[in-house]
């Protein structure tokens, strides 16, 4: 019996049960609603069971009967079903009138033998959700500064949901919006072309430059990454922003841009194809993706035609100073400007244009959208547009938000007040930390090069980050402390990771000692229960994860069963045990469970620290 079909007989023959129990007590069953609130979950503490039902509180509420009498006659109607004797071990009905349901140990055994296939397990999970396609946007970031903290967040998210719906049979695209033109990235030109020329007219300057661009410097000849370096200009723009002869040239120089000025646009694809650099090798270095790059420079302009359409429908309308407005009270929402009095737009159209774009280039039967909470009725907004305009149901298009990151004692991130951490820097600073750490590992055997180290404090390092922000629930904010994301005996990457290596290690030893014909000797110890009782639950956790967009519980998962593990590595001897072929079982499927788990989450596992 797989995972699939034991959790759907359980919850039929409790439907069962409770009808049966009803009808002895002759209580009226129409117009029931109890089969959507009845719960089958794990109880928080598992000395109460694998499982555990609500089933007979909500029938005492409904029909004003004792919780705890009925809950007995529903027990007694499960003991008798045939097809639960292989599968339930006891019951017991405990106040104020939950039913606690312990599993067989064979049947716990049986569900984890699946996982140990773990090939034939992924083609399991591959079939939840079969000929399902989905579009994700995450990171989508301006070219004008390097990748922060807070787009890690958003890619890191991204890519994970990426894998988990993967994981589930779903076909997904990943794709990413560039804001590549605006007044922003004038800063930038403006920085690059007057840095040291402060007093030179910028049309001129441009037009030596033009001529002249080994005058100027490269990300090679200062020997700095190429989107720091562009980042650079960037922060020289911002600080002259507020004079405003400065700021009327910045302003200057997005006017050229959008009038096609040649050489205008060589500074701007010079600048942007640094950045379109760096970003390239911060991505490999995080292990990120996309299938599709959308770029606002080339789609702003036919933007412009959403406000004509939406004129010619009716669903917006001109105001007396020429300004043009939403109607979007059917929807419970506030009405925004799309185009300004003056006939320019807003990015509010380039949303709904890119959104038509991706429609027509990608149909899929979601979208989602990962970006930050500060966009919330925006989205909205743009969503229910697109109903209107006939674009896409509004329920189609998803906005998956997210907290902010915070460095501890430092609040938050700020571009102008130099407190932005870089990815780059981040992951640099986590590598060092844990090259430390491995040179005070216990595990660390004999010699190894500098340059394997290396290697292993980069995997050690990411690990550290990212699980760090993925065992986080989405919603909530992340205050990054390097204590705790690197604490070996904590809820943290790398202890998960250490607990894999000692799962290797075990393994290392008894290459032969692996086979799924399992013969327990004497009863099963609490600490190989414990473990037991966890690991069957993989690939549920791996669907919740998926369908609720929630990396945190696969996370969560992950720690438990490193935690469990580890009492039990500890408490009870594996090789040369009474119970080895058990035990070397139990060390197998938890390596299984740990290292898909965390590739699922975008880390790597490493064979000793």
């Amino acid at each position: 019996m797989t995972f699939f079909d034991f959790e759907k007989k359980i919850l039929s023959n409790i439907d069962e049960a409770w009808k049966k129990t009803c009808r002895e007590y002759d209580l009226n069953l129409s117009n029931s609603d109890l089969e959507e609130k009845a719960t089958l979950e794990h109880p928080v503490n598992s000395d109460f069971g694998d499982y555990s039902t609500n089933i007979a509180m909500l029938l005492a509420q409904k029909y004003k009967v004792n919780p705890m009498e009925i809950g007995q006659k529903i027990k007694k109607q499960l003991s008798n079903i045939n097809d639960l004797k292989t599968i339930i071990k006891s019951m017991d009905v405990v106040q104020p009138g939950f039913i606690n349901i312990e599993l067989e140990d064979k049947l716990l055994l049986d569900l984890t033998k699946e996982i140990l296939k773990i090939e034939k397990f992924k083609q399991k999970l591959a079939l939840s959700q079969t000929n399902r396609k989905v579009l994700i946007e995450h990171t989508s970031p301006n070219t004008n500064k390097s990748l922060h903290i807070g787009h890690l967040r958003n890619n890191l998210i991204g890519m994970t949901l990426i894998r988990l719906l993967r994981t589930i049979g779903n076909k997904v695209i990943s794709d990413c919006l560039y804001n590549d033109r605006g007044i922003h990235i004038s800063k930038v030109m403006w920085g690059y072309l007057k840095n040291d020329h402060l007093d030179q007219p910028w049309k001129e300057l441009l037009t030596y430059w033009h001529a002249h661009k080994d005058e100027w410097p490269t990300p090679q000849s200062v020997k700095l990454k190429p989107d720091h370096f562009v980042e650079n200009f960037y922060k020289i723009g911002v600080k002259f922003e507020d004079n405003e002869v400065f700021m009327k040239e910045m302003r200057g120089m997005l006017l050229a841009w959008e009038d096609g000025n040649i050489m205008i646009r060589d500074l701007w694809n010079k600048l942007n194809n640094w950045v379109y650099e760096g970003f390239a090798l911060t991505y490999k270095l995080i292990g990120s993706s996309h299938n599709n790059n959308w770029y606002e420079s080339k789609f702003y302009k036919e933007a412009k035609k959403t406000v004509d359409a939406g004129l010619k429908k009716k669903i917006f309308r001109k105001l007396e100073n020429g300004a043009v407005l939403t109607n979007l009270s059917s929807f419970n929402l506030t009405d925004c400007i799309v185009q300004r009095s003056d006939g320019t737009s807003m990015y509010f159209t380039q949303d709904i244009y890119l959104t038509k774009l991706k429609i027509d280039k990608f149909p899929c039967d979601s979208y989602i959208w990962v970006v930050g909470p500060e966009q919330q009725l925006h989205l909205k907004q743009v969503f229910a547009v697109c109903e209107q305009l006939g674009i896409s149901k509004k329920d189609n298009l998803m906005h998956l938000w997210y907290g902010y990151v915070f460095l501890k004692n430092q609040g938050k991130m700020s571009s102008r007040k130099g407190t932005v951490v870089s990815i780059d820097s981040l992951v640099e600073e986590s590598v060092k930390r844990s090259l430390n750490l491995i040179e005070k590992s216990s595990t660390k055997r004999g010699t190894s090069s500098l340059d394997e180290e290396k290697k292993i404090a980069e995997k050690v390092g990411l690990s550290a980050i990212k699980y760090a922000i993925l065992k986080v629930d989405k919603y909530k904010d992340i205050y990054f402390d390097w204590g705790e994301a690197l604490d070996i005996k904590g809820n943290c990457g790398p202890y998960i990771q250490y607990t894999y290596t000692r799962c290797f290690s075990v393994l290392n030893k008894k290459k032969n000692g692996l086979n799924d014909r399992i013969n327990i000797k004497g009863e099963i110890k609490k600490e190989e229960k414990d473990l037991l009782r966890s690991l069957y639950k993989f690939p549920e956790v791996i669907i919740l994860a998926a369908e609720s967009y929630a990396p945190h519980y696969l996370a969560q998962f992950l720690y438990e069963i490193s935690q469990k593990y580890n009492v039990f590595y500890e408490k009870r001897r594996i090789i040369g045990s009474n119970n080895e072929p058990f035990r070397i079982f139990l060390t197998a499927v938890t390596g299984r469970v740990l290292k898909f788990g965390l590739e699922i989450l975008g880390i790597d596992v490493v064979e000793r620290m």
